[in-house]
């Protein structure tokens, strides 16, 4: 196997077990430890999106970067000013935070459009088709998982009702991010794209159904 075979099959490996811990973690263990922890799960989810996928190349960097920033303060306004998903304010939960918003949530706005993007990028030829099926893609994952984001108390939603706003702004800033990477990107594969967003989304169902 070639070096890139072994860091795909190894950031794999530990995306699945550390998954599968975190599950059984906060299912049938000491949920508030590993509650705690979910700013780490997200870093190195993260890490392992970047080398198991081998995309160390600039200009893929640079777009995760500009991604992570943008991300950042759409939710910095978000917060501030209730205008965008809506009336909610994160928790200490989700580890060190910046102007009220935790700074992890960045990395995983930049993650899930960049994994979106790998999946979808075949799929279609047309730029808008792509980006809207990405954006669906993005806003399936919120739906799955704000009632466990809501239970686990990582973000507070004002009178505890989750508003339609919220998806509805999610998917028309998921879809911008992606029609602004499809014209940045050529080539936006990742291997590790699917893997990382069904991962996920798996995770959540299944919080779902068993937290």
């Amino acid at each position: 196997m070639n070096i890139k075979t072994i860091l795909f099959y190894s950031s794999l490996l530990v995306l699945l077990i550390m998954h599968g811990v975190g599950f059984c973690g906060l299912v049938w263990g000491q949920m508030q430890d590993y509650r705690d922890l979910t700013w780490l799960n997200l870093l190195i989810t993260f890490i392992v999106f970047i080398v198991g996928g081998s995309r160390f190349d600039q200009k893929y960097l640079t777009a995760a970067i500009l991604l992570a920033l943008a991300g950042f303060f759409i939710e910095v306004l978000g917060v501030k000013t209730k205008l965008i998903f809506g009336n909610y304010e994160y928790t200490h939960i989700m580890g060190t935070r910046f102007l009220t918003v935790p700074l992890i949530i960045g990395l995983n706005w930049s993650m899930l459009i960049l994994s979106c993007a790998a999946i979808v990028n075949k799929i279609y030829s047309s730029t808008i088709l792509k980006a809207a099926t990405g954006a669906s893609l993005m806003t399936l994952l919120d739906i799955v998982l704000e009632p466990i984001a809501f239970k686990y108390d990582y973000w507070q939603w004002d009178a505890k009702i989750i508003p339609l706003q919220n998806y509805v702004a999610w998917w028309m800033v998921s879809f911008i991010m992606l029609l602004a990477i499809f014209k940045f990107l050529k080539a936006p594969e990742n291997k590790m794209g699917i893997w990382v967003f069904s991962v996920q989304l798996l995770f959540f169902c299944f919080l779902n159904l068993f937290g």
